[in-house]
This record gives structure tokens, sequence and C-alpha cells, in this order.
């Protein structure tokens, strides 16, 4: 039997990063308005202080981003802000302890603007690949409306 180990992460000061995070056991707690608008909310709160946001969207069991580390910042302790952050305003909104998000978030260092462009392009599709909506600009926990409309409850994006 052969044994995979985890490659480390890639650590990368100023990269981009198109990042996944899900739910523990893929709870679909985010399909709850409040809890997806809470969502929304924290992640476009840290941009500009940790980060660019150049797209984002909230799914009912995991969320993408795209966003550039600014100075000083490191792509785990982001995350773990946001995510640390959202798991104790979640639970106290549905009233529940325990775990939200799974132990480990995926990223992938941007490489190049075909790179941004594809996962750019997934973030705003991905709730229209799902079933849910007819067109990505048209689910609201999503920077998509910004992008096709210029309108976003969520505040303006940095340009992709």
């Amino acid at each position: 039997m052969r044994l995979y180990r985890r490659l480390p992460r890639l650590d990368l000061p100023n990269a981009t990063y198109f990042v996944t995070v899900t739910t523990s056991e893929r709870k679909r707690w985010f399909s709850r308005r409040a809890c997806a608008e809470l969502l929304c909310r924290l992640i476009c709160a840290e941009r500009g202080r940790s980060f660019l946001l150049h797209a984002f969207v909230v799914m009912p069991d995991h969320y993408h981003m795209l966003a550039t580390l600014l100075d000083g910042h490191r792509i785990p302790s982001v995350m773990g802000r946001i995510n640390s952050l959202s798991a104790r305003r979640l639970n106290a909104i549905i009233s529940r302890r325990g775990t939200v998000w799974s132990r480990r978030f995926y990223d992938h260092v941007v490489r190049n603007e075909d790179d941004f462009g594809e996962c750019f392009s997934y973030i705003h599709d991905n709730p229209r690949a799902s079933g849910i909506v007819a067109s990505g600009s048209e689910y609201r926990y999503s920077s998509a409306g910004y992008f096709e409309g210029g309108i976003s409850p969520w505040g303006d994006f940095d340009p992709p």
C-alpha cells in the first residue's frame, strides 16, 4: 500500500490565490440567507485589509475566492481569520455549537492571465453550473452581479 502525503502549502507573498473552502461534512449552512449574507459581508470586510478581492461566490456548502495578498499577509492566516469569525457568528445565528468548516482549505496560486481568467469565470459560473440559477449574475451571494451590471450589495471589487 502506498501512502501519499499532502504537499506543503505554497505560501507566496503578494501572490494571487484561487481558494476553495468547504463546510464540514458538506453541510448546507449557507443555503440560509442570514448565513450566506454573513459570509459575504465578512469576505468583503477583509478586502483591502489583507487582500485585493477580485471575485467570490458563497455556495450552500462552500465558497470560492480569487484574491491577491497584500504586503505582510499570508494565506493561512487570512483564511483562518475569515473562517474562525464566520464559524463563531454562524453558530450564534443558528443557535448551534460545533465545527462549521473542513479542516483544510484548498488553494491554487494563479500563474498567469489565462489561469486568472479561468478561475474568475469558474467562480462566477459556479451557481449556474450547480443548477441554482440560470445565469451566474442572478446569484446574490457572488461578485458576478457587479461585473455583469455594476451593482452589488457587497461593494466594489478590484479590477481583474
